[in-house]
């Protein structure tokens, strides 16, 4: 079987996050194909399905991804920020160029984002005084970053290095 992405976004399923949680946990387990493109998860997060999040990124990961994209929007947010924190094996994606995160945390001394990483989108992140930097300074290779609705609470500070 070869499949070239796997797109899970259920809308307006929040009142049933367990049965698209399983749903998603049996398409990791059963899928067959050595690589996938592109692997897109959109779930309504909450910290009992935090160890299941981990093993898609890790399914991921094995199958060489070239794009992620993982929204952990949490249930009945407005705008509340998330509480996954992006695990640091995902440098070791040597295939993912574009990556798209909604609703996570990360360590922005050492980001969790691979040298082969070309696009990144942040989306409802809270972002330190100077996260632009770090990420910008470290993965010199990025073309493109993007940043909405990020540090809605307080002022975006965009230092880049020249």
């Amino acid at each position: 079987m070869h499949m070239t992405s796997i797109d899970i976004r259920p809308d307006g399923l929040g009142q049933e996050r367990d049965k698209i949680v399983d749903f998603i946990c049996s398409v990791v387990k059963n899928h067959e194909a050595e690589k996938i493109k592109r692997f897109c998860v959109s779930v309504c997060y909450y910290t009992g399905i935090t160890h299941h999040v981990s093993s898609w990124l890790n399914f991921a990961k094995k199958k060489d991804v070239e794009e992620l994209s993982l929204d952990l929007n949490p249930e009945n947010s407005g705008l509340k920020y998330g509480g996954f924190r992006i695990p640091q094996f995902l440098r070791e994606c040597s295939e993912l160029t574009n990556m798209k995160l909604k609703f996570v945390e990360m360590d922005y001394l050492s980001p969790p984002f691979p040298v082969t990483l070309k696009q990144l989108l942040l989306e409802c992140i809270v972002l330190p005084e100077d996260g632009v930097r770090k990420v910008t300074s470290q993965f010199r290779q990025l073309e493109k970053l993007f940043l909405v609705n990020c540090s809605r609470k307080s002022d975006l500070h965009v230092i880049i290095d020249p």
